[in-house]
């Protein structure tokens, strides 16, 4: 039961650090003067996925 919650949350968690990560670099080089914030929020996209992709693996699920 909780194996199966666990693996759609890490699941969720994919989706919204590659979504994060899409939208901060595609506007990185739009935005002039926030090029550092965005270059954060692209590393906390990527640190978002990757903790997602850690819970998807502890539960022992694939797709």
């Amino acid at each position: 039961m909780f194996n199966v919650f666990f693996f759609y949350i890490g699941r969720a968690l994919q989706i919204l650090g590659m979504i994060t990560a899409a939208m901060a670099l595609l506007t990185y080089f739009n935005q002039q003067e926030n090029m550092g914030t965005m270059m954060k929020i692209a590393g906390a996209g990527l640190v978002e996925f990757y903790v997602g992709y850690g819970i998807t693996m502890l539960t022992g699920r694939k797709g």
